[in-house]
């Protein structure tokens, strides 16, 4: 049986067989998911060169990454059974839908729009499908597209040198393309594919609009009693005329042009078709119909012409016309503030006059009002104490929400836009933040783990959806039935904290979410702009956060490429105009370099005696010194990545050892040959292993959940980490440096629920010393941990394993560098933050027992206007 040759997929039914092998249904015990397994023809991988070439193009196929594109998980051979781990689709297959019903116009446009969009995205990365047909479309229990098979049908080599005289359509496989040798099915084939000729993205197009005729009338416009009568058709025939279909005028114009039997005279790209359907599609929700000019001939018929051109002419003017996308462009911009420090969270009111943001100390901000036009900033929660960020306007621009923390923890509060008592609102504690509906009757508010929606006053809420990755920035479409939000790296608003997050839509009425962007880069702050058809947001894709813009469809999923509008701007989140005419934003920019100085031998000390390590535009957020003391190794954000570097102690040369995209605190083995991290390499956080030197990365943990801080045990064969996986709770795990998760170990966990997290191995390898409401250790076999202090994080140790060195994060009045005695005691200052020009806003640092390494921080940010024109 084929489950006992896959370690972690348990099969649980056969559901078909085909060109491909055999199809499985099973379950991935390890992710808690249900896929599809394609078992591989052994006469395809026998051979070395067709193997390689296969996974090749399954990896090409595996990068398309389109809701419409159905994704492949895993490309793998286990006992010499090769396979593919697929996306279990649940629905069926459109052909099915065909031969039982007739689809109406309106929803074959639907279709067709979500099809074009995965056709083009997969172009866009050079993967060509070659045999689209409704047998290779799933249509989804929610009613989507899936196309299947993508970039896989040229794969297999089961070649027949020409079709045979049934009447059914066959299909036909090639390894590579040589003249002569037929690929795809007959009723689905372009002209070039019948020819046996080299094909493009352009016989997929031939292909699809097969495809779209059959949606449209009920069957394939090229018919025959056989294959090649098919294939006769296709080569002579022309495009048959469509009849008794609605807009048949605009929908054969599409035909014509996907089925020419030359590519030339085809479309040139997915992207024009998807236009032209996206606005037959536009023009038949809107009612407006569009007369596509025919040929005429003979005297008589030009005035008939020239009266139609007349009536067209007049319809362009006095016609309503179809509500377009609106597609802004980069114009005037405006300086708000000038003034030293932070000015942050820019929120520009409704009507465009008036800008709210934070100003202040970035451990004490506090909420200011400023007309766009100029004049002075008005305070208006000065009066207020605790620290005050992201205020959000009313609908009707009256009031305010912001965020307050003060003893109480986190709290919403809301106050008058032009001044006044600020009042907390009643929505629970620990909330994120809250955004109105537009219409100003209900309420959308982030907790840390899902999105609830409510009336205003915050009664009867219930959960939208449950988020995996921490929602915040919440923006609702104009028509109040979509929420856009920010999944992932919510400290990113706290301090410009640098890790991946990833924009999602959600509907409000069924809690379905859609993913506009991936997680690979920092993907934040998404705003409607007033049409509902596009999103506005933050990433860093291009390496420097900048605004982008992407399409959104009818059905809330996103609709091509993304469009940069701004570059090199720095921007750290935006805010629109109630007609999306005026964007306000914050220009922040964060240095963060390395310092150090000498293990006090008496404190405290001024963090002002500390020396600069490293200098330059750039964020280093966590360091660690080898134990020699000879090495640093830390992460540096460079291109729009996140990767690790090492530096010799006393030298200026910084080495690139990994190459990201998001690889965060380093840590030296004892012999400083190997480097542990924990790195965004997968769909969340995993710990890593990599040579000094650089070279493979070695995955040592694999886990839904997320693991963080890797540290070595003295003798080198052990990394200890804390992960989430105990019901969300932090937790101290050990796992072997030789075997690790994926070669099946299970990490010895040493904590238990005890919100533990930052774990540090001592030097004599006795104790592990780590963070849970203060400063715990625990043995480093396992036992009764005990409580060191009641404050502090980041345990470090010193060189004879009797003292723990700590930090203490401001704006806590111990922020700075503490230690500790293991047997207990009073803590005791060492090093004191006491340079209001350079503050340590992050809490990583590292010691080898003789010198302290930490980072410095120099932030600044100011807040701007944007005005947008309409692209022609």
């Amino acid at each position: 049986m084929i489950g006992r040759t896959l370690s972690h997929y348990r099969i649980l039914d056969e559901i078909g067989r085909g060109g491909m092998g055999a199809v499985y249904r099973a379950r991935d015990t390890k992710l808690d998911r249900d896929v599809a397994i394609k078992v591989l023809p052994f006469d395809l991988m026998a051979d070395e060169m067709r193997r390689l070439r296969f996974v090749q193009e399954a990896k090409a196929a595996a990068a398309i990454h389109n809701p419409h594109v159905a994704t492949i998980h895993e490309i793998d051979e286990a006992d010499g059974v090769h396979f593919l781990v697929m996306e279990f689709i649940s629905g069926e297959k459109l052909s099915d839908v065909l031969a039982r019903e007739r689809l109406p116009v309106s929803r074959t446009l639907e279709l067709v729009t979500e099809l074009a969009e995965g056709l083009s995205k997969a172009h866009e990365k050079r993967v060509v499908h070659r045999d689209l047909k409704p047998a290779n479309v799933m249509l989804t229990e929610d009613g989507h597209i899936k196309i299947i098979d993508f970039g896989l049908a040229k794969l297999l080599e089961s070649v027949r040198p020409l079709v045979s005289g049934e009447s059914e359509a066959e299909t036909g496989y090639r390894g590579e393309t040589h003249p002569g040798q037929i690929l795809g099915t007959v009723s689905y084939m372009s002209p070039e594919q019948a020819r046996g000729e080299a094909v493009d993205h352009r016989s997929d197009l031939f292909s699809f609009g097969i495809v779209f005729y059959e949606m449209l009338t009920g069957s394939v416009p090229f018919k025959g009693k056989s294959g090649t009568d098919i294939l006769s058709a296709i080569l002579r025939d022309p495009t048959p005329r469509l009849s008794g279909v609605e807009h048949a005028e605009e929908l054969q114009h599409v035909m014509n042009r996907c089925l020419a039997k030359d590519p030339e005279e085809r479309y040139q790209t997915t992207k024009d078709l998807l236009a032209d359907i996206r606005r037959i599609k536009r023009d038949a929700e809107s009612g407006v119909r569009r007369v596509v000019a025919k040929p005429a001939r003979g005297r008589v018929l030009w005035s008939i012409v020239a009266a139609a051109l007349i009536l067209a002419a007049l319809g362009v003017m006095f016609w309503p016309s179809a509500p377009g996308e609106y597609a802004p462009r980069v114009g005037r911009t405006i300086q708000v503030t000038r003034d030293p420090g932070l000015e942050l969270d820019a929120s520009i009111s409704p009507d465009g006059k008036l800008v709210a943001y934070a100003a202040g100390p970035l451990f004490d901000t506090k909420i200011f009002v400023k007309q766009v036009a100029g004049g002075r900033s008005v305070p208006l929660t000065v009066d207020l104490d605790g620290r005050h960020r992201w205020p959000r306007w009313s609908p009707d621009g009256s009031q305010l929400s912001f965020r307050r923390l003060s003893s109480q923890g986190w709290e919403i509060y809301i106050v008058p836009a032009l001044g006044g008592a600020a009042r907390r609102h009643p929505i629970p504690e620990e909330t994120l933040e809250l955004a109105w509906s537009p219409d100003g009757r209900r309420v959308a508010y982030a907790a840390w783990e899902a999105i609830y929606v409510g009336s205003d006053d915050g009664s009867e809420a219930r959960k939208l959806v449950d988020v995996r990755d921490e929602p915040w920035s919440i923006s609702w479409s104009p028509d109040g039935k979509r929420i856009a939000f920010t999944s992932g790296n919510p400290g990113y608003r706290l301090n410009l904290n640098v890790a991946p997050s990833s924009i999602v839509v959600v509907d409000v009425a069924t809690g379905e979410t859609i993913p506009v962007t991936d997680q690979s880069h920092q993907n934040v702050s998404p705003i409607w702009l007033p049409d509902g058809r596009s999103l506005l947001y933050v990433s860093d894709r291009g390496g420097v956060r900048d605004v982008y813009r992407v399409s959104i469809s009818d059905s809330g999923r996103p609709s091509g490429e993304p469009e940069r509008l701004t570059t090199g701007l720095d921007v750290f989140t935006i805010s629109a105009s109630g007609d999306g005419r005026t964007l306000a934003y914050s220009i922040a920019r964060l240095r963060q370099n390395l310092w150090s100085m000498p293990v006090p031998e008496k404190g405290p000390v001024s963090v002002k005696q500390a020396m600069p390590v490293t200098t330059g535009n750039q964020v280093i957020e966590a360091v660690g010194v080898s134990p020699d003391g000879k090495w640093l190794v830390y992460d540096l954000n460079l291109g729009g990545n996140v990767s690790l570097y090492k530096l010799r102690v006393g030298s200026s040369e910084s080495v690139q050892v990994t190459r990201g995209p998001m690889d965060f605190y380093p840590t030296w083995s004892p012999d400083a040959i190997e480097i542990a991290f924990h790195a965004m390499r997968t769909d969340n956080r995993d710990i890593f292993i990599v040579g000094a030197d650089g070279g493979p990365v070695r995955q040592l943990t694999n886990d839904r959940a997320q693991e963080f801080y890797p540290h070595w045990s003295p003798d080198g064969t052990k990394v200890v980490f804390h992960s989430t996986r105990n019901d969300h709770s932090n937790d101290v795990y050990v796992v072997s440096k030789e075997m690790g998760e994926p070669a099946g170990e299970i990490p010895v966990q040493l904590t238990f629920g005890a919100g533990a997290t930052s774990p540090r191995w001592s030097p004599d390898g006795r104790h592990i010393a780590y963070f849970s409401e203060g400063v715990s250790v625990i043995p480093a076999e396992g036992g009764t941990p005990r409580r060191i202090t009641n404050f502090g994080n980041r345990p470090m140790w010193s060189k004879d394993s009797r003292t723990i060195y700590f930090r203490e994060a401001p704006p806590s009045e111990r922020a700075g560098i503490w230690s500790v005695s293991l047997s207990g005691g009073d803590p005791q200052l060492c090093v004191v933050f006491d340079d209001p020009t350079r503050q340590p806003y992050f809490p990583e640092w590292s010691s080898d027992g003789e010198t302290f390494y930490f980072t410095l921080t120099e932030f600044e940010s100011d807040v701007w206007v944007m005005e947008f024109e309409e692209s022609e």
